[in-house]
């Protein structure tokens, strides 16, 4: 179900952690089934309620980023301003060949390879025993919030990341986090305790590289990322969306593992992947009493859940095809939709209204494209999404089918300087009026800008995100300096601006806020 609700948060949370321009994310090998995934996610439960007021194809309100994490800390000796974990930064290019041309960045030099001809995640040799293989994160954050409402968040939190080949064949990826939430976050406040503990383990898996053959498989807690567009989910829609702290959350980080089943094959034609996932997650949103709350349906309102829930799977196949400076896939899949979907039935005996809550499937075909011509990349991607779920007036659920698209230009100015724009555009097939609170198009304009200082130890990383109908408009900066080789400082400042008053954000532009962050990682 797309509601209003879950399209600010989502919007929100997605794209406004955007533009960082330095990576802090362990990647998986090159010839495995994460080619084309991101590293970092976190644990994730579906929402309480939604907003009926929805936007056609939520997915299409997403956001995947220039950059995945603005510490900077690279173990691998790397350039802190490093490459983009999704691989569509153009200010990594370089003009001899496709790999840098901001194209996926682990499928490009890849096509017809062998897969053992690998480097670790942490961009060591996985052959040398004596690399590392595991590193430790520690993390300290505040947020404070600039319309008077005083400090939001206040955590400390502790990461292991562990990555290891063994037997020849077999390579092992761990990450898990700790987090404590002390008596002033807004977590803390909700539960009513001084201290809350979190623990997550948004990867673990164990993926088999078989002997003489360019064939790969993975087993365990994963994601897996489909598409190139920077300003919205179009066909990104396999790995569910951790939106329970709008922007705080970092892109990497949004992105829910689960359990699932990939195999890979890179061919001379082309290279192939496939999965399955055999309970799918769902979106996260706040809970109840947290700073982002905002609930449509009363709290006592009886939701009623499918019982098949858990009989849910999900499967899908991607062709990749890399020549010279460009990039083009196609692919297929029948998934779950990453929200539920709600239908409102009435009032039981008590007077409590009555929701119904299910899952809703949903077949997706589509197509992306990567061209790098001098210093401008191009890129595009468009998906038809059939039997997505939303409100008509009367809070019952529709089924409509939705074609999201994108189209991008960046312009690198050098090494990972570079300015970005692109248009993101939603269409509901065979809209009518009884959906009047989705509009039959919903577009966004994205503009986004890295720059580097002080020999790349200082990066500053803007977005603004301008959304039309119903007019909203979301800002967002960001600053990262390498203090030391494992230390980092990052600065951000998130804005919601002035929205129309239909506009799907407007509930949340009391949440401008200003965040701290400290990383040492070792």
């Amino acid at each position: 179900m797309t509601s209003r609700a879950e399209v600010a948060l989502l919007l929100v949370a997605t794209m406004m952690s955007a533009p960082l321009a330095a990576q802090d994310v362990v990647g998986a090998p090159r010839a495995n089934a994460a080619a084309s995934q991101d590293q970092d996610a976190a644990a994730g439960t579906p929402p309480d309620a939604p907003d009926p007021g929805a936007a056609g194809g939520t997915d299409a309100a997403l956001g995947q980023a220039v950059g995945a994490d603005a510490s900077g800390i690279d173990i691998g000796g790397s350039d802190p301003a490093g490459a983009d974990t999704t691989g569509t930064n153009a200010g990594d290019t370089d003009a001899t060949g496709a790999d840098a041309a901001g194209l996926d960045g682990q499928d490009t030099t890849i096509d017809g390879q062998s897969p053992g001809d690998v480097s670790d995640p942490f961009g060591d040799t996985g052959s040398d025993p004596g690399q590392k293989s595991s590193r430790v994160t520690l993390i300290h954050e505040n947020s404070l919030s600039t319309t008077g409402a005083g400090i939001v968040n206040n955590r400390s939190s502790i990461r292991l990341e562990y990555a290891k080949y063994f037997l020849g064949d077999f390579f092992l990826q761990f990450d898990s986090k700790l987090t404590a939430f002390w008596s002033n976050d807004h977590r803390a406040k909700a539960e009513g305790d001084t201290l809350v503990l979190e623990s997550i383990t948004p990867e673990a898996y164990l993926q088999y590289s078989q002997p003489d053959s360019n064939n790969s498989y993975k087993l365990g807690v994963q994601k897996m990322i489909w598409g190139e567009s920077e300003g919205g989910a179009i066909t990104d829609v396999v790995s569910p969306r951790n939106a329970s702290e709008l922007f705080l959350i970092p892109l990497e980080e949004s992105r829910l593992g689960q359990f699932m089943v990939a195999a890979d094959r890179f061919t001379d034609h082309g290279h192939w992947s496939a999965f399955f996932v055999p309970s799918p997650r769902f979106n996260r949103y706040p809970k109840k009493g947290t700073a982002y709350y905002r609930p449509f349906f009363p709290d006592d309102a009886v939701v009623r859940s499918d019982p098949d829930l858990n009989d849910r799977h999900e499967y899908g196949l991607r062709w990749k095809k890399v020549h010279d400076r460009s990039d083009f896939s196609l692919m297929a899949a029948s998934l779950i939709e990453n929200d539920y979907a709600y239908d409102v039935v009435g009032v039981d005996g008590g007077g409590h209204l009555l929701v119904d809550r299910f899952a809703r499937r949903f077949g997706m075909v589509g197509a992306t494209f990567n061209h790098v011509r001098g210093n401008f990349q191009f890129k595009g991607e468009i998906a038809y999404k059939s039997d997505k779920s939303f409100l008509d007036e009367a809070l019952r659920s529709r089924s409509k089918a939705v074609v999201d698209s994108a189209f991008g230009v960046t312009y690198s100015l050098g090494g990972s300087r570079s300015l970005g724009m692109e248009w993101v555009n939603s269409h509901v097939i065979g809209w009518n009026r009884s959906l009047s609170t989705t509009p039959r198009n919903q577009g966004s304009l994205i503009l986004n800008a890295n720059f580097t200082f002080l020999s790349d130890l200082l990066t500053v990383n803007w977005l603004t995100i301008v959304t039309r109908p119903n007019a909203s408009l979301q800002s967002s900066v960001r600053a990262s300096y390498q203090w030391r080789e494992s230390t980092a400082f990052q600065l951000d400042v998130h804005v919601v601006g002035d929205t129309d008053r239909d506009a799907a954000l407007r509930t949340y532009r009391d949440t401008d806020q200003v965040a701290l962050r400290v990383k040492y990682q070792f």
